[in-house]
């Protein structure tokens, strides 16, 4: 019966949880805290929370580079107003690029979006950048925005920080099922 047991216990301890984080996934939260209004009548300070989602993937190139290096396979983003309220779907962003620490190609260390659009009517232009500080779990968020159309003009800039959270932690600090 013991040796049973200790089979059982061992097996348990081996197989681990199925419900664990993967390791290749990165869950960000961030504050829109409005630091600088150029143009346009909105309020500095907190204007929401956008919540980032990167699924990395190990690729190797061996005509760039003898070590394998760390991609994006998929990304998402998502914006909510308040806490517990509901969120948006973000996909306009016309170009996603990630750097690797200098020395080590295996460490994202920093994530880049941008959208410039012209219209007849309209321009908008759009840039967010993570960059990953020397704190653990702790990322620069800046994000710039600039709409101008024939009503007028909107410009500010976002200058706060993301924390990297594990799923759960997401969903339970937006109080709302995100990702």
């Amino acid at each position: 019966m013991k040796k049973l047991l200790g089979i059982v216990v061992l097996g348990l301890l081996l197989s681990g949880n199925a419900y664990a984080e993967k390791k290749n996934e990165l869950y960000l939260t961030c504050t829109d805290n409005i630091t600088n209004v150029n143009k346009g009548d909105i309020k500095k300070g907190i204007n929401g929370y956008k919540y980032f989602y990167f699924e990395l993937e190990k690729q190797a190139d061996f005509t760039k580079d003898p070590n394998p290096f760390l991609g994006i396979a998929d990304w998402k983003i998502r914006d909510q107003k308040q806490i517990g309220k509901k969120r948006r779907k973000i996909r306009w962003f016309d170009k996603v690029s990630y750097f690797h620490e200098p020395n080590d190609k295996m460490i994202i260390n920093k994530f880049k979006f941008s959208q410039n659009k012209v219209e007849s009517n309209y321009v908008t232009i759009k840039n967010i950048t993570l960059y990953k500080t020397g704190e653990p779990k702790k990322w620069e968020y800046t994000y710039d925005y600039f709409f101008k159309d024939i009503d007028g003009e909107l410009s500010f800039i976002v200058v706060d920080y993301c924390i990297e959270m594990t799923k759960k932690e997401l969903h339970k600090f937006a109080k709302k099922r995100v990702f």
